[in-house]
């Protein structure tokens, strides 16, 4: 028979091993992927453990990843950083994806082509972002509270609360925007100055009624 202190050595030692496992079990970055076969191609349906990086594969089997679903990250308070290895890929992000990630600093979105609703709703460590996407849907960015540049390329629509109280203290809607809609940028309390193009300003009264356009020629 072993002896009792030999016993509390054992179980010492798996207790140590066991946290040393889960320790290491939660910071490895595990995505999960899904295949569509209607698209021939793969959607990243969410994430175990508690990176603060996480790489998004550009493809599986050969096959492109080019989706992130709905509440993927929905409320992960540990990332920081996305990276895309083949941002030309992924060209969907769904409704409420990154919702309530509070420290997310970093992503690529200049090659995203759709975002859903309240997709980055909440991300209050946001900073910066560029955007492509044609129609930017109700509440996107509603309380990225440390919001301060927004670039819009080929952007045609800014939804309802799209930048609702954000920390945005300027920005330019170029030609190509064609429509804002009410409260797009509602109590946004540190907005100064919108640079409106001149087709737009003629004829939106939302952004009339601001009083902090400057229409350009």
């Amino acid at each position: 028979m072993k002896h009792p202190k030999i016993w509390l050595g054992i179980g010492i030692g798996i207790l140590v091993f066991l946290i040393v496992f889960l320790s290491c079990f939660y910071g490895i970055n595990r995505i999960n992927y899904q295949y569509d076969r209607k698209t021939d191609s793969y959607t990243v349906t969410g994430m175990y453990g508690q990176s603060s990086k996480i790489v998004i594969a550009g493809n599986i089997n050969g096959k492109p990843v080019r989706k992130i679903a709905s509440r993927a990250f929905y409320h992960n308070t540990h990332i920081e950083e996305v990276i895309f290895e083949d941002p030309s890929s992924l060209t969907e992000i769904d409704r409420l994806a990154f919702s309530g990630c509070s420290k997310l600093k970093e992503i690529s979105l200049e090659e995203v082509q759709n975002i859903g609703r309240n997709a980055f709703e909440d991300c209050v460590s946001l900073e910066e972002v560029t955007l492509t996407v044609t129609d930017l849907l109700g509440s996107v960015f509603y309380g990225c509270s440390r919001l301060k540049k927004v670039t819009l390329k080929q952007t045609e629509s800014i939804g309802t609360f799209a930048f609702a109280e954000t920390g945005l203290e300027e920005i330019t809607l170029p030609l190509s925007v064609k429509y804002v809609y009410v409260d797009a940028f509602y109590h946004c309390t540190s907005l100064k100055k919108i640079y409106v193009g001149a087709d737009l300003g003629s004829r939106n009264e939302y952004l009339k009624e601001l009083g902090i356009c400057e229409f350009l020629s």
